[in-house]
């Protein structure tokens, strides 16, 4: 950790709660009713955090306050300290005997297939830990990750300049090859080909990603460079598990990750088609903010995510460059 400006010495856990409500309200006034303080105190407090910090931190109009790009940065940095008090409160309110507790937000893709065994492995050399999964779009949960509500976050990497925060902010570890293959059933015509031309699929039907979906991005860029349209699907759904549901009883195509059609494959629920197209996506990576990249918690999930990653890309025959390492990278443009 940096060391701190003497300025900071002055600075309360009341004066961070006043700038997150004086950035939502814009008036010092809603902000005083707010805290049950004056507005010559929050005023001053106002005051304090700009000196603090070294200079304005809103636009000063007739209509009140308006935050300035100053404090956007700021704000990011004071969500995220929030929100650690809070876990850090809860963890230790609800119990004499403190349990490190991880908040993991991921894809259901890696909440099922690789932190659903990690749990079981960490456990073994960490009984008292607590868990806590949630799922959803990586968009949603990088925003929840930078604002302090989870600790680290799965899924697949996104560019920089597709999110609302900086990518800068966090660091991030690959884990698992984001490789992705199309998919029918084992009744469908095309299951028993030994090769299928790209050009054959635009008579089929489809179930694929929502149209923002990274997947279904890939599979339109491959199309595009083969001078196709994709075709519209007719089933949209963001898991593509629930896609793999739908096509394994049905006559329709999708697209999934390879290590999971190969799974089903085995299983004799669908077939992966020998279609001669490109789609090897970003990989799947673990998240987490800069400031706890020593946190021993992080590293031991971390490790243990990597360590069913690559079993996973070994038994799936992944041979993809996006293959989980051991080297440390940071999150940029992909």
């Amino acid at each position: 950790m940096g060391d701190l400006r003497p300025a900071f010495g002055n600075l309360r856990l009341r004066h961070l709660r006043m700038l997150e409500l004086l950035g939502n309200t814009g008036t010092v006034r809603k902000t005083a009713k707010l805290l049950h303080l004056s507005e010559p105190a929050v005023s001053q407090m106002l005051k304090n955090v700009e000196e603090a910090f070294g200079g304005p931190l809103f636009i000063r109009t007739r209509r009140g306050l308006v935050p300035n790009s100053r404090f956007s940065v700021l704000l990011r940095r004071i969500r995220g300290a929030l929100g650690e008090l809070s876990a850090a409160d809860t963890e230790l309110a609800h119990s004499d005997v403190v349990h490190p507790k991880l908040r993991f937000g991921a894809s259901l893709h890696i909440l099922t297939h690789l932190f659903a065994p990690a749990i079981g492995r960490l456990r073994l050399d960490h009984p008292d830990w607590r868990f806590s999964l949630q799922e959803g779009s990586m968009h949603v949960l990088l925003n929840d990750l930078a604002e302090g509500n989870l600790d680290c976050v799965g899924g697949r990497m996104l560019p920089r300049n597709s999110t609302a925060f900086k990518m800068s902010d966090f660091e991030f570890w690959p884990i698992y090859s984001g490789e992705l293959c199309l998919v029918v059933s084992v009744n469908h015509p095309l299951a028993r080909r030994r090769r299928v031309a790209l050009s054959e699929l635009l008579r089929e039907d489809w179930a694929l990603s929502i149209a923002d979906g990274r997947s279904r991005q890939l599979l339109q860029d491959a199309f595009l460079m083969a001078g196709f349209e994709l075709p519209e699907p007719v089933v949209e759904c963001r898991p593509f598990h629930v896609n793999l549901a739908v096509v394994s009883q049905s006559r329709l195509i999708t697209v999934a990750m390879r290590a999971e059609a190969l799974r089903g494959q085995r299983l004799g629920m669908h077939r992966i088609l020998p279609v001669s197209v490109e789609l090897d996506g970003p990989p799947m990576a673990i998240f987490f903010r800069k400031s706890a990249l020593n946190d021993p918690v992080i590293a031991a999930v971390r490790d243990v995510l990597r360590e069913v990653g690559n079993e996973l890309n070994k038994t799936a025959g992944v041979t993809g460059r996006h293959r989980g390492n051991s080297h440390h990278q940071r999150a940029g443009p992909l």
